[in-house]
């Protein structure tokens, strides 16, 4: 597919007043719409056509709502999340997809692309959403009712310093090796002049 003709969307996990996790100063509302910001940009730089959606508005609490967002348009949901843990030491970036998702090579390409940058992997990188919440995580279930695969990055750990320090000092380059992982998870190439 050409790069130009593929769409993509991406949401800010939490906001409209729900601040996510807290850790170390920052709060995950701001992370992620930080590097949503960046991802964006980056994309558009690309060629892609990318959607961001509302960063006044939380994905979650518009679903339980019924204001369920227009996934249908695109080809690829990329959610934004920071983790946290009780547990300091924890680390690492990983994916949760959806029960039914029967490949997951755009995640697990741009979690390697995150390994190489400094990262390390969390969980089993990959997970099914299921394995967590026994219902899925509802913003993915309701895109995957629209069938269109969804994936929810979560980036670093924000109860971590070491993965605080280290998104700080990638931002930039950890939004243009998503932009990779993607660009080449799904083989788009550059449009045609």
């Amino acid at each position: 597919m050409r790069i130009n003709k593929f769409k993509l969307m991406i949401i800010a996990g939490h906001g409209q007043g729900d601040p996510g996790a807290i850790g170390n100063g920052h709060k995950e509302a701001n992370i992620n719409r930080d590097l949503a910001d960046r991802v964006v940009r980056y994309a558009l730089s690309k060629g892609i056509n990318v959607t961001l959606y509302d960063p006044n508005k939380n994905a979650v609490t518009q679903c339980r709502q019924g204001n369920t967002p227009q996934f249908a348009r695109h080809h690829y949901c990329l959610e934004i999340h920071c983790n946290a843990s009780s547990k300091l030491e924890s680390r690492g970036t990983m994916f949760y997809i959806h029960k039914d998702e029967l490949g997951w090579s755009v995640e697990e390409n741009i979690l390697q692309r995150l390994y190489r940058l400094g990262s390390t992997k969390a969980w089993d990188g990959v997970v099914k959403a299921n394995r967590q919440w026994k219902e899925g995580l509802i913003v993915q279930n309701r895109c995957k009712e629209q069938g269109v695969s969804h994936g929810l990055l979560e980036t670093f750990f924000i109860t971590n310093k070491e993965d605080v320090d280290w998104y700080f000092n990638n931002r930039d380059r950890i939004s243009e090796e998503i932009v990779a992982g993607i660009i080449e998870g799904f083989g788009l190439t550059e449009q045609e002049d």
